[in-house]
């Protein structure tokens, strides 16, 4: 007959051998049959035995039960802490918020903050993921102060995706920190994030940060919110024109929008319809657009643009705002009667591709420098000012590139990735004859977009631009 002894001799024997499934067997007569006698170590060899076998709901039970009698005894909480993190954590069985948030705050009860991969701080990042999937940002800067951040990695990594290419993803340290700054954006702690922005820009090496978009916005965010509309401008050129995501040219908009520079920020808003996005997303770009034609006095558009963030809204199921309730009563909108989003996204997207270039005024001068054999060159003004232009944005025969032609053309931002500055160029440059008409265009000569359909004519990447804009001004 197999004594208490017998089973708890080969129970330990197989645990340390790596053999947890007889060890299993083993634990289980003693846990069964002799649980009064067990001690705390043969709870705990059973729970680890089971969650080796990744028998994870077991080993929570074991646990339980165990930790009733043993409450003082650090091994059995470190995997307690474990089952509990496996079962009602991280498991995608469970969807109930509040048992992923009671289980988690009970794993920090158990366990302490020693090292990056103890359950403590995987249980924080945990909870700090499915909070993100929430959107619950209150409850993630609750979550995210529970660790020292400073304790997290530092370094980026950088991981092979293809067999010639490399991606890096940020360290651990820096998507934390991109997260709380998130968190306090959307709750309006806008000061705070810009503070920790800051200091990570000025204090961390280049080497180490792996994107400075997020921090650089949470500054130029600040300070549009606060109202120093300069420095929120010189912050978003930083990153805006270069990263095309249309929450971006909005808040930049936003700048000229709140300068009263209302052509400029209608601009910027046609653009941010065309980024990378589902539509319904951009639900309150319509809204401000809608303000933007309202303060230009173009009702009809002020009321379309009004009509789709609506309509939108009425499909989604979203809550009114303020704004948005003040407008249906001024331009008189049957909220009963709106056509589908889509069809209304359709009609204005003709408007905003002729925006893009139609809001942009028109300045006469000279071509007054060719260079490259006539596939780029300078234009002028009598003020003085000079811009670059392209071939690809000469809207005439190529025999009219030369020094004195009198022209007529549109200005634009264009952004120089390499030297993360912006400079203005000119962009429709046209010839003109004695009487200032446009020469015909009858070259067989297709004229390039800037990139590619869903980029702005504000936006153009020229990657020697400047070198050209220097060498200009020197010769002049």
């Amino acid at each position: 007959m197999t004594t208490f002894k017998d089973h708890l001799d080969k129970a330990n024997q197989s645990r340390k051998s790596g053999n947890f499934k007889e060890a299993i067997k083993h634990y289980k007569e003693l846990w069964e049959k002799y649980n009064s006698r067990c001690n705390e170590w043969v709870a705990w060899g059973y729970a680890l035995s089971l969650s080796k076998l990744k028998q994870n709901e077991k080993a929570l039970e074991v646990c339980e039960q165990a930790y009733s009698r043993f409450p003082d005894f650090d091994n059995l909480k470190n995997v307690y802490a474990w089952a509990l993190f496996n079962v009602k954590v991280s498991s995608k069985k469970i969807k109930d918020l509040h048992v992923i948030l009671d289980s988690a705050q009970k794993i920090l009860e158990l366990t302490k903050e020693d090292a990056p991969y103890s359950p403590y701080t995987q249980t924080v990042l945990k909870v700090i993921e499915v909070l993100e999937r929430n959107n619950q940002p209150a409850k993630i800067l609750e979550w995210i102060d529970k660790i020292d951040l400073e304790k997290q990695p530092k370094d980026p990594v950088v991981v092979k995706v293809l067999e010639n290419r490399v991606q890096t993803v940020p360290s651990k340290y820096e998507a934390l920190l991109k997260t709380k700054i998130d968190a306090l954006i959307k709750t309006k702690k806008t000061e705070e994030a810009a503070k920790i922005a800051q200091e990570y820009l000025t204090n961390t090496p280049t080497d180490k940060i792996s994107s400075k978009t997020p921090f650089q916005y949470a500054i130029a965010h600040h300070y549009l919110k606060s109202g120093d509309l300069e420095q929120a401008y010189i912050w978003f050129k930083r990153f805006a024109f270069k990263k095309k995501k249309w929450q971006y040219h909005k808040e930049l908009a936003e700048v000229f929008y709140k300068k009263g520079e209302y052509g400029d920020a209608l601009k910027l808003a046609c653009d941010a319809c065309f980024f990378q996005g589902d539509y319904k997303k951009k639900m309150p770009l319509f809204v401000f657009m809608a303000a933007i034609f309202r303060k230009l006095n173009r009702i009809d558009l002020a009321k379309k643009h009004l009509e789709l963030a609506l309509a939108i809204r009425k499909e989604l199921q979203f809550n009114l705002d303020n704004f948005s309730k003040n407008l249906i009563e001024e331009f008189e909108i049957d909220l009963n009667n709106l056509p589908d989003s889509k069809k209304i996204w359709a009609q204005l997207k003709n408007v905003w591709e002729k925006e893009q270039y139609s809001a942009l005024p028109w300045y006469q001068g000279k071509i007054i420098l060719v260079m490259n054999n006539g596939y780029c060159g300078f234009v002028g003004l009598d003020n003085g000012n000079t811009y670059y232009f392209k071939k690809d944005h000469f809207l005439g025969n190529s025999e009219y590139i030369t020094i004195g032609q009198n022209v007529k053309f549109q200005i634009i931002l264009a952004i120089n990735p390499k030297k993360d500055k912006a400079n203005k160029v000119a962009v429709n440059v046209t010839p003109l004859d004695e009487n200032n008409e446009p020469y015909p265009f009858t070259e067989n000569r297709k004229k390039d977009k800037p990139e590619s359909e869903n980029v702005s004519p504000n936006v153009i990447n020229d990657l020697d631009l400047e070198m050209k804009t220097e060498k200009s001004e020197n010769e002049n």
